[in-house]
């Protein structure tokens, strides 16, 4: 029986006919062929997290609507920073406000960053990474308990060609989410636990007037705190009175 170069066997046209033996013997052949590979040679197609993951392991997470690429960098999942930028038809887009920031890291990187403020629309003719920062609407709730801040989400996500229709969560009870269409949600914002005091979104659930810090528009902000004074419209604030804020939905990319 001939091989492949890489020593797969196959039958030839001159073999006698023996189906289930061919099968097996090609079986074993992949067996011994897959054997040779590290398992960080091999890429995992899930939507969960490889376990006991090896520096360079790479993930392809399709747990949402756009399968991500990732690599093990020995601590955390990184996800692949390789893919173009979009090409946004910003004339299209409604509801968004776009302007261009000029080295805003100080790597030498300029971006196109697009921020909605009350919903709106962002057409995409081609597909490509961004950097994205989503704020939900904090609680209004206005007795104890007090309602959390809005819920966040940041990261780089893959974002395909399509009209991607984008919600900024409203305060009230609770704090709606934000999105940008199906490619990433952030959840409600309900109401604390302790008291009579606000608690802090963006993933600090349970600490006082915490919140989460960026700079993706170019300047050092701290988005979705516990009230302590006036909330700050469209950063996704708490309110010990009534008085939570709407979020806020704000993408960059690299141009």
């Amino acid at each position: 029986m001939p091989s492949t170069t890489k020593g797969l066997p196959y039958p030839s046209s001159s073999d006698d006919p023996d189906i289930p033996a061919d099968i097996q013997a090609l079986a074993e052949a992949v067996d011994t062929e897959l054997d040779g590979y590290a398992a960080s040679d091999l890429i995992t197609y899930n939507s969960a997290s490889p376990t006991a993951p090896g520096t360079g392991d790479v993930w392809i997470d399709d747990s949402g609507t756009v399968p991500v690429g990732k690599v093990w960098n020995g601590s955390a999942w990184e996800t692949f920073s390789g893919a173009a930028s979009p090409t946004v038809n910003e004339g299209g887009s409604s509801g968004v406000t776009f302007s261009t920031l000029t080295n805003p890291d100080g790597d030498g990187k300029n971006y196109r960053l697009a921020v909605c403020n009350a919903g709106g629309s962002l057409v995409v003719t081609a597909p490509g990474t961004v950097q994205a920062l989503l704020v939900g609407g904090g609680n209004n709730y206005a007795v104890t308990p007090a309602g959390n801040a809005g819920d966040v989400r940041m990261g780089t996500y893959l974002l395909p060609a399509a009209t991607h229709t984008v919600t900024v969560g409203a305060a009230g009870v609770p704090g709606l989410p934000s999105s940008i269409g199906t490619v990433v949600i952030t959840s409600a914002a309900g109401v604390a636990a302790n008291g009579s005091n606000a608690q802090g979104g963006g993933g600090t659930a349970g600490n006082l007037n915490l919140g989460l810090s960026s700079s993706i528009t170019g300047s050092a902000l701290t988005y979705a705190t516990a009230q302590s004074g006036a909330p700050v419209a469209n950063r996704g604030d708490a309110g010990t009175a009534g008085n939570a804020t709407d979020g806020v939905v704000i993408v960059r990319w690299v141009i």
